[in-house]
């Protein structure tokens, strides 16, 4: 039981490790400080690629609407974030990376 209990803890400081994942957590975590609880319901933080972050949402008119707010979401998301661009599409809403219950937005 030993072993098990020690290659999980090894498994998950390897995957806190992994710049993917700390970048994702990053993301998620400045999703929560500038949208509402009811936008963090329909965004997912999707791929990073070339300095372009990709956010899936789960409808047209969230995509709209994420759409509208755009530049005002990429201006935050830059104060924290090395990114160039973001991009919305819809898909099918990942629970194991979307943002969870949400945190009322600061300020």
């Amino acid at each position: 039981m030993e072993l098990i209990g020690e290659t999980i803890k090894n498994i998950l400081e390897d995957w806190q490790k992994n710049p993917r994942m700390v970048f994702l957590e990053e993301v998620l975590e400045e999703l929560k400080r500038i949208l509402n609880r009811r936008q963090l319901r329909h965004i997912t933080p999707g791929r990073f690629y070339q300095g372009v972050l990709y956010f899936k949402v789960d409808s047209t008119p969230w995509l709209y609407h994420f759409n509208l707010y755009k530049e005002n979401l990429l201006g935050k998301l830059k104060e924290s974030l090395p990114i160039k661009d973001i991009r919305f599409y819809v898909g099918e809403r990942d629970e194991k990376k979307a943002v969870a219950g949400g945190v009322k937005k600061k300020g």
